[in-house]
């Protein structure tokens, strides 16, 4: 991604859409905050982090599951890549993370 303002205006709506449709399919398990720059989901013992890190460009996700993931957002798929592994997005990770504590399907896509 070439230039800040575009980072942050399509990660800014990344996080929108899924706070949108977490709030949706965790209303009885979860609790959704979202600021301009970042977005909690609180389960009941534990809570995910995704935040926009506008030096790299990058989204970052914190989950006592899968640690600290970095994603970076691919153009030509449009979707957040993670820098581990280029087989890995943002909403794959997250549901992976989520369905695991959740004790059911998350989908996200």
């Amino acid at each position: 991604m070439q230039n800040n303002a575009n980072f942050k205006f399509i990660a800014r709506k990344t996080l929108e859409l899924l706070s949108s449709k977490l709030e949706e399919i965790l209303e009885d398990t979860a609790e959704i905050e979202e600021t301009e720059d970042i977005l909690k989901i609180l389960l009941a013992d534990m809570t995910i982090l995704l935040n926009l890190h506008a030096p790299s460009n990058q989204i970052w996700l914190s989950s006592p599951l899968s640690g600290a993931l970095h994603f970076f957002w691919d153009e030509t798929q449009a979707k957040w890549i993670s820098t581990r592994s280029s087989s890995e997005d943002l909403f794959s990770c997250l549901e992976k993370d989520l369905s695991h504590f959740c004790k059911f399907p998350v989908l996200l896509k």
